[in-house]
């Protein structure tokens, strides 16, 4: 397990004194039928409920509206306000005041554990700003991938304060969504369609160069310069390991295998026995065979191996 230098710079920081926190659950591509699971720790109970995330969203375009339009009708900004403050008190009549207002006011951790090919990017926008609103209002945010996380997903990694990776995790943006088959109704003439796409890669170029470490962000930016001018790719689109993404500066820590992740998402949350946060760091380790020291080729196609393996997957687990 190796330290970041964002965490080296944390590592002084007082203790927030958090009063929830929610963990949100991406393992499959991100979709507006099937939104991710969402848990919310607090008050002694755990809840459900993805609308604490769209709260948490609306706030955050909210308290940013007038910054980034100051000429905007206030007509608009007092229909986004009715709306929040409607989805508010729906919260507050579901899981009581006290829970709904500790969230609202963002002074809550959040993590993310992503495992996703990517998706919806309205919807990974929401979890997105959601991270950014508990930042800006001095709450902490974790973001995890153990194998993968792409496109949208790779968005919703790059907002999180801190981000953990095991060494071989796959992470990848695309570099615009614009393509040249855009389809000509979207987009009247060749130069807007050129500029939308500039537009996209600046914003790319801002936040990749923007989480990099100081010293190592020139050669970020070069990077992706050399994925813009590459004619040769097919995907638009950029990838990183886990180490080479440490080696930009721009992860907290790098872990070995998924135990050692899961051990320290264990004290960092203090979250140690539930389901669904058991299965999503099991799967992510079955796919990428970082279980341990060669679990699964020690299992092989042996099925009755296999369901060993996990057993003693489990067992440790509850070691940490």
């Amino acid at each position: 397990m190796k330290k970041g230098p964002a965490e080296k710079e944390r590592k002084n920081e007082p203790d927030l004194g958090f009063d929830g926190q929610i963990v949100v659950i991406v393992d499959r591509d991100i979709s507006l039928v099937a939104e991710p699971d969402t848990i919310v720790f607090g008050e002694g109970s755990e809840l459900e409920d993805f609308e604490f995330i769209r709260l948490l969203s609306r706030r955050f375009f909210i308290d940013n509206f007038v910054l980034k339009h100051p000429d905007a009708p206030r007509v608009y900004l007092d229909c986004i306000e009715k709306e929040f403050k409607s989805l508010f008190r729906r919260l507050c009549r579901r899981h009581g005041t006290k829970i709904a207002r500790t969230i609202m006011e963002g002074r809550i951790k959040m993590s993310v554990l992503l495992d996703t090919a990517g998706g919806n990017t309205g919807l990974a926008r929401i979890i997105s700003e959601s991270l950014k609103q508990i930042t800006a209002r001095g709450g902490r945010t974790d973001a995890y991938v153990p194998r993968r996380a792409s496109s949208a997903g790779a968005d919703i990694f790059a907002n999180a304060q801190n981000r953990y990776v095991l060494t071989e995790s796959r992470l990848m943006w695309h570099l615009s969504n614009i393509t040249s088959g855009a389809i000509s109704t979207d987009w009247k003439t060749k130069e807007e369609l050129e500029r939308k796409k500039e537009e996209e890669m600046a914003e790319l170029r801002t936040m990749l160069g923007g989480i990099a470490s100081a010293d190592k962000r020139p050669e970020m930016l070069a990077r992706i310069h050399e994925a813009e001018a590459d004619e040769n790719n097919p995907d638009n689109s950029i990838c990183f390991t886990g180490r080479e993404f440490y080696e930009y500066g721009a992860v907290t820590r790098m872990f070995e295998n998924v135990l050692a992740m899961r051990k320290h998402f264990n004290r960092s949350t203090g979250i140690c026995d539930n389901s669904r946060i058991d299965t999503f760091f099991l799967k992510s380790g079955i796919a990428v065979d970082v279980l341990g020291p060669g679990v699964l080729k020690k299992a092989g196609v042996n099925g009755r191996a296999l369901v060993q393996a996990i057993a003693q997957f489990l067992q440790e687990r509850k070691k940490i």
